[in-house]
Parts: structure tokens; C-alpha cells; sequence
């Protein structure tokens, strides 16, 4: 035994630098033994920090229980936690199994030794222990691949082939984006994982050395070909050259692309990964499901939503929605297969946990700046269009762990900046609406017609929202029946008013001139009532004509007095007794559709006569067009001195159907759409119609913006 202890000091230093790598503090001192130094080991940086008696053996005791119980007895002696021996040769005799939590003395291989001080083999161990989905292999579809030579070769037991080959090659997995590159290295990874567990001693571990922090310890590793590596990410390489035996890495396209070609020396093998068949997907699906049911709603699912069909077709979800399936009690399943669907998204999405892997947006600070990047651009890409959306920031970079980065790239383009998937899409616009109401801005509410999608995502993220959200839905829904049921009358009551005019007309003419002339003149104010009954038929027919049809025209310069002047003629010839005055300058010009002017101006100003011939008689008849500009804009005034507006009235008159003038003893009958027609007319050219209630008259106006050369 005390042979075996006397070793070169270059293999105790190689244990000693494996140590300190692994933050251990590494003491000598003399041994209780006459010439001997003993080593110890401490942890310095954990809470517990037991004391280690080490012994480095260049090879395999003869008698490893002999060697046990001396190592024990050395273990007391010296008044350490923990004993052991490391040997420096490959194998331990065979039957012996080292014994990590219930003794306190053991012997281990240098390998063996190495991957449990450096933590690699409880990485491992935590690798192995899968969930009761992982056992029955449902979270992974089994990957084929396509070599040079066209062969298409299992893809799992082509890399546990190539992990045993002593002149390993790089080998690098290509494929589309979505074809499960990243998740077929971790399975990978996962799988060595579980054969590491059974035989810890002989099976070799698929390790991501660009997630390792000990680069010393990883090179050892290598070298002892206790590991073979994988590269997912280039960034930490770089700092130094990489060793031979890092070249033979299995890796994907893109690192390989990015590390450049392997030293001469080291060959490259590509397998291109074979995406499956509809077919295959919809068995694997079958199988996992288990449940009759759930397969049948997966199934139609697939079959009647394009969207759904995408995502859950796509590799990296495939796990993830059988999980989301799963997680659905029966209780809560509902009945509309939309619903169904909402809620697996949701359980999807709940499932990737985004936020524990990604780094912010640039720009954007907080542990849910992720979703609100998502929010955001799902919100503009439905409301402002993708070109626009473009305008957002891309995020620095994401996280790739356990394949939570496939999954969203399956959905989303980080180049083009955009959901790929309505579904998803929507999703995250209900996210943005629950957050947005939350704070308080309920506006968004009423902002966009949102698809129904988001209604149902609203329910099971944010009931209280959706509650809101429905109330305003059933309002406008309220407002759009009545706004149609409201058109559809004035179109049938226009026609119908119209049709009668001319037939009574024609028959009325008919009994004029079939009656001798003295009869005629004795009906005559009977045939004058008539005919201002067919007047003011015909005028609702065309008012109501005006008030369902929206003016459609461009907006150009328009004068203004030209307008007034023109109206002015026609209404001082059926109303001669009123005055009209216009003070409008012929320079003043405004922004507006001509015809549509035309019409506003034409509703005040006969609402001004009107108003006139009613008032009383002590009050002169008059009429006055006055404008006048307030900043940029322009307002022309109509006022007149009849009897005013009731101030019950004043709200009511812009409404359709409400007249202050019943006619009756030679004086006009109003239509009730004059007001409303002029207001609704100017809104289309960006203006507004109101009544001035601080002015001595009474005085209507309309505000247009101003018209400005080269604006």
C-alpha cells in the first residue's frame, strides 16, 4: 500500500489543478507516516465545508477491501470528513461500485473522480431523472436524418455510434428552421445522460462546453474522454484557441458555420434531419395522448384551425402541446372546439416559461419585457400592418435553454419582426389588453374590431378584462344593428315618400285642368296647401337621401362667397321678404369638399330663412354670412333674428327627426335633418357644426380648416 501511495508528483499536481479549478482549497502536510505528506481538500466557497483526505493511486489496488478499510482508518486518523483514493488507471477491478453517500471512504478512477468533483456527473444525474412523459417517450418525437450519401439513418443511434468512435469527426445536424435541430441535441445530451446513470463508470456524457465555466476542468475532461462535447453557442470559445479534442463536437449548422472549418486532420460529417410526415406526427400524437377523447379533439383541431394545425405540427411543440392537452382537467374542457383551442395556447405558452430565459428587448427593462416586446408587435401587426411593425426594436439576443428559443422561432420572426401565427398572435394582443385595462386605459377597448380569438384568450387570462371587453362588444354591436336598421329605413322611407310626389302631382294637374276656371280659383289655397305638402314630402325624401349617403369627394380650395351668393339667390326668391347680408371677403377660401359645402351651407342658411319668416313681426327679416378666422381655421357664421332656439332644444337639434318648426299658417315645416345632414357633412371634411349660445342672435356656424398654398 505504501508503494501504490509513493506517486509522481505530476499526477498528484493534475489532481491538485482539477481542485483548485473547482474552487477547492488543496493543503499538504506531514504525514503521520515517516516521509509521507498527506493532501486534503476543502471547498471554499460553500456553507458546509467538509475536509477531504485524498490519496492519488498511478493504479488499481490489487484489493480494493483492503485498501477501503486502510483508507477509513487513515480518514479518522487524521480527523477528515471524507476519504479517497483517486486512481489514475481506466477501469476498477469489476463488482466493485463506489459507494458516494453512504461511505464515507471510497475509491474512484481519475475519470469517474473528475466528472463528480467538477459537478458534471450531477448535471448528469439531474439529466436522467425525466418526468412520467419523458419515460414514455412523449415529449420527443424520434428524429431521422439524410447523410451525403443519401442513406436516411435513426438519428439517436447514429450518434451513439459516432460518440464511440476513437477518430471522431465533427458531426454537424442541419435542417430548416422548426426542424428540431436544437431539440434533437438536447435529446441527445439526454440520453447519454440516462446511459451515464446506469453505467457511470464506462458510458460517456454529451456535454455543452460553451455552458461551462471550468475550461480547464472541461479540457481534462476531453482529453480523458470522459465526455464528448456539444457546442450550442461560439461566444465563450472564442477567448482561446480550442484544443483538438473540442473540434470533435457535435453541433448544428449554424456553429458550425460560425466556428469555421476543424483542423486538418478532423473530418466533418452533415446529417440532414428528415422532417416527419403528417402521418407520423398524428401517431405519435395517438400515442401519447392515450385518451380516445383528447386525440379526437386534437385531431379536429389540426383539421379545422390552420393556425392550430401550424403550431402543433412545428417539432419543438410537439411536447409542449401534448403537455398543454394534458393539463386541461376534464371538468374544464369546453365544449366549442375554439375554446378548446385557446385554452391549450394558453397552457403552451404557460408552459415555455419565456420569461425565465430571455434577456430584454433592447430598450425595454423588467423581467416581463419579453411578453411586452411580443404585446407590442402582435398589437401593431394587426392594427398598423407589418410595415410598420418593423419599426420595433429587435431584441439583443434570447437564452436557448431546453429548447424554450425553438419553440417561439416556430411562431415568430425576430428578422422580420413578426407573429407567424395568428393564433399566437392574437394571444398576445389579449395580453396587451388585459395589461393596457389593468392600468387604467380603457380607450383600447373601442379602439379595434379585435378578432374573436382574442375574446377567448381574454376570458382565461384576464376574466375581469374579457367582462369589460363583452359589455363593450355587445354596445357596439347594439349601435351597428340599429345604425342598419336605421339606414335600411331612410333608404325604403326615401323611396317610398318619392314614389307618391310625382303621381300626385300628375293627378292634381289632371284635376285643375278638368275644372272650369272659376271652381279653380275658388280651390286655389286648397291646390297651394297641396302643393306645399308635396314640398316638404319631396324635401324629406331628398333629406333623407343626403342623411344616409356620405359625401365622397376630394377635399380641394374652395371659396366661400361664391357659395353664400349662389344660395342667397335661390332662398331670397322664395323668401323675398328677408334680407340677407354677407360679409365675407372673396379672398377667404377653406379646405373642403365642393359639393358637400354646398349642402352644409345650403341646411344652415335655409334653417336661417325659416327661423326668419317665423319670428315676429316687431323683429326686422334679416339674415347675415359672416366669417372669420380663428388661428388656422375658418368660421363661417349664420346668423338670424327669428325667434331662436328653446334651450331644451339646443342639444336635440343636431339629432335626426327633431324640428323646432311645425309649419302651419303660411309659415315653413321643417324636416328635422337639415341640422344633422350640415353636421355630419362638415365631420367629413374634418370640420364641425355648432351653435354659438353667447351670441345676441341666433347663430349657426361651421368650422373648416383654412386654406393654405402648399399645405
Amino acid at each position: 500500500m505504501e508503494d501504490e501511495r509513493r506517486t509522481p508528483p505530476s499526477l498528484e499536481a493534475r489532481v491538485t489543478e482539477v481542485l483548485e479549478a473547482c474552487d477547492y482549497e488543496v493543503q499538504q502536510a506531514v504525514g503521520l507516516e515517516q516521509g509521507v505528506i498527506d493532501w486534503f481538500a476543502t471547498p471554499r466557497s460553500s456553507f458546509i465545508r467538509p475536509r477531504t483526505y485524498f490519496r492519488v493511486l498511478p493504479r488499481s489496488p490489487e484489493d480494493l477491501n483492503e485498501t477501503l478499510a486502510e483508507l477509513e482508518s487513515a480518514r479518522v486518523a487524521r480527523k477528515a470528513d471524507r476519504a479517497v483514493a483517486i486512481v489514475m488507471s481506466e477501469r476498477l477491478p469489476g463488482g466493485y461500485a463506489p459507494d458516494l453517500v453512504g461511505r464515507t471512504s471510497n475509491v474512484l478512477t481519475f475519470r469517474r473522480w473528475l466528472l463528480e468533483i467538477s459537478g458534471i456527473a450531477e448535471d448528469a444525474r439531474q439529466r436522467a431523472q425525466p418526468s412520467e412523459q419523458e419515460r414514455r417517450g412523449q415529449t420527443y418525437l424520434p428524429r431521422r436524418g439524410r447523410l451525403a450519401d443519401g442513406a436516411v439513418v435513426p438519428l439517436e443511434p447514429f450518434i451513439e455510434a459516432w460518440m464511440d468512435r476513437p477518430d471522431r469527426p465533427m458531426l454537424v445536424i442541419e435542417g430548416p428552421p422548426g426542424s428540431g435541430k436544437q431539440a434533437a441535441l438536447k435529446h441527445a445530451i439526454d440520453r447519454a445522460a440516462v446511459r451515464f446513470s446506469h453505467d457511470p463508470e464506462q458510458a460517456t456524457l454529451l456535454v455543452d462546453i460553451a455552458n461551462m465555466y471550468l475550461a480547464s476542468v472541461m479540457q481534462i475532461a476531453l482529453d480523458t474522454g470522459a465526455v464528448v462535447p456539444v457546442i450550442t453557442r461560439s461566444s465563450l470559445l472564442r477567448a482561446a484557441p480550442m484544443q483538438e479534442q473540442a473540434w470533435r463536437c457535435l453541433l448544428t449548422a449554424r456553429m458550425a458555420d460560425t466556428l469555421g472549418p476543424p483542423p486538418p486532420g478532423i473530418g466533418v460529417v452533415r446529417i440532414v434531419l428528415v422532417p416527419p410526415s403528417s402521418e407520423e406526427i398524428t401517431s405519435w400524437y395517438r400515442a401519447c395522448l392515450g385518451s380516445q377523447e383528447l386525440t379526437g379533439r386534437l385531431l379536429r383541431a389540426r383539421a379545422e384551425n390552420d393556425s392550430f394545425r401550424s403550431l402543433s405540427g412545428a417539432l419543438p411543440n410537439l411536447g409542449r402541446i401534448v403537455s398543454a392537452v394534458k393539463s386541461i382537467e376534464l371538468a374544464d374542457r369546453p365544449a366549442s372546439i375554439d375554446a378548446w383551442i385557446a385554452s391549450v395556447v394558453v397552457a403552451y405558452v404557460d408552459a415555455m416559461k419565456l420569461e425565465e430565459r430571455a434577456l430584454p428587448p433592447s430598450g425595454m427593462e423588467g423581467e416581463d419585457a419579453l411578453s411586452r416586446y411580443l404585446e407590442d408587435i402582435a398589437l401593431a401587426q394587426f392594427a398598423m400592418g407589418l410595415r410598420r411593425a418593423a419599426e420595433f426594436s429587435v431584441p439583443r439576443r434570447f437564452e436557448r435553454t431546453r429548447g424554450a428559443l425553438d419553440s417561439l422561432l416556430t411562431w415568430f420572426d425576430f428578422g422580420k419582426v413578426e407573429h407567424k401565427n395568428h393564433l399566437l398572435r392574437d394571444y398576445y394582443i389579449a395580453r396587451k389588453i388585459a395589461r393596457e385595462v389593468s392600468a387604467g386605459n380603457s380607450e383600447i377597448l373601442l379602439r379595434y374590431q379585435l378578432p374573436p380569438f382574442v375574446f377567448l384568450f381574454l376570458a382565461l387570462i384576464a376574466p375581469e378584462v374579457s367582462a369589460q371587453v363583452t359589455q363593450g362588444r355587445v354596445a357596439q354591436l347594439d349601435e351597428k344593428v340599429r345604425s342598419e336598421v336605421e339606414r335600411k329605413l331612410q333608404l325604403t322611407f326615401a323611396h317610398l315618400l318619392n314614389r307618391p310626389v310625382g303621381m300626385v302631382r300628375a293627378r292634381l294637374r289632371e284635376i285643375r285642368d278638368g275644372i272650369d276656371r272659376e271652381r279653380a280659383t275658388a280651390l286655389a289655397r286648397s291646390f297651394e296647401q297641396i302643393e306645399e305638402e308635396l314640398r316638404f314630402i319631396q324635401s324629406l325624401a331628398e333629406r333623407t337621401r343626403l342623411w344616409e349617403t356620405a359625401p365622397d369627394e376630394p377635399i380641394e380650395e374652395v371659396a366661400v362667397r361664391p357659395v353664400i351668393e349662389e344660395l342667397g339667390r335661390e332662398l331670397n326668391a322664395r323668401h323675398p321678404a328677408v334680407t340677407l347680408v354677407i360679409d365675407v371677403e372673396s379672398s377667404v377660401r377653406v379646405r373642403a369638399m365642393r359639393d358637400a359645402l354646398r349642402e352644409v351651407m345650403q341646411c344652415l342658411m335655409e334653417n336661417a330663412f325659416h327661423a326668419t319668416v317665423m319670428g315676429t313681426e316687431d323683429r326686422a327679416s334679416c339674415v347675415t354670412a359672416v366669417t372669420r378666422p380663428i388661428g388656422a381655421v375658418i368660421r363661417i357664421e349664420i346668423r338670424d333674428t327669428g325667434c331662436g332656439v328653446p334651450p331644451e332644444d339646443r342639444q336635440r337639434i343636431f339629432e335626426p327627426l327633431v324640428t323646432t318648426k311645425k309649419g302651419g299658417a303660411g309659415k315653413p315645416r321643417g324636416t328635422g335633418l337639415g341640422l344633422p345632414i350640415a353636421r355630419r357633412y362638415a365631420e367629413h371634411m374634418h370640420g364641425h357644426v355648432g351653435l354659438d349660445e353667447t351670441a345676441s342672435e341666433t347663430c349657426f356656424y361651421v368650422d373648416l380648416v383654412a386654406w393654405t398654398e402648399g399645405a
